[in-house]
């Protein structure tokens, strides 16, 4: 009965992390091509982990209240860059979408994945790449250089960077985690490593 539930709850934990690894690769592919994530994706994502941990709430409570608190910290953790513009509407409903999918503990594991793939691989590329456009800008060195902060300023805001991209880096690294080091994390790490409970 034990192995069964045990089971059960891996097999109901790998099912929404697959649910949410193809939800983001789909806000990453919009915000890649549009820039824009639509309103209604995400919330039919939301919608759809919302009544699934509902309906598992005979289960176990504990799905739903941790969904409720996953998109609440998704909601909550990107707010101040959406108010300050570093971040769109769009990427605010993609975490809180994801939160609810994920629940609180799993999802504060990928917002920490992401950060990591945000900050750190995926920002050398980027600075390259607006040092790039800046060299092929239709105007003289001189000015260029003259006007650097103007132009790097410029071309910041009509590059907008796809947020989701590195949401879904970060929960495809997470799922490869689960997949192969969850039992040697838990083992090592103790139960704060046991990524296949509490969805």
């Amino acid at each position: 009965m034990v192995t069964n539930s045990l089971n059960e709850e891996f097999s109901i934990s790998l099912s929404f992390l697959v649910f949410a690894l193809v939800f983001s690769v789909g806000a990453a592919y919009f915000d890649l091509k549009t820039r824009k994530i639509p309103n209604k994706y995400n919330v039919t994502a939301f919608l759809i982990a919302f009544f699934g941990k509902l309906f598992l709430c005979s289960m176990n409570p504990v799905y739903f209240s941790n969904g409720l608190l996953g998109a609440l910290f998704g909601f909550v953790v990107l707010l101040p860059f959406f108010i300050f513009r570093f971040a769109g509407g769009g990427d605010v409903k993609l975490l809180t979408a994801l939160g609810m999918i994920l629940g609180w503990q799993h999802f504060l594991w990928i917002f920490v994945l992401t950060t990591l793939w945000d900050g750190g691989i995926l920002f050398p590329f980027r600075s390259f790449y607006t040092l790039y456009l800046f060299l092929r800008l239709p105007f003289p060195l001189s000015e260029k250089l003259s006007n650097v902060h103007q132009h790097l300023a410029s071309l910041k805001r009509s590059s907008k960077k796809p947020y989701a991209l590195p949401v879904s880096l970060g929960c495809l690294t997470y799922m490869l985690l689960f997949l192969f080091c969850n039992q040697f994390l838990t083992e090592t790490m103790g139960q704060a490593f046991d990524i296949h409970k509490y969805f």
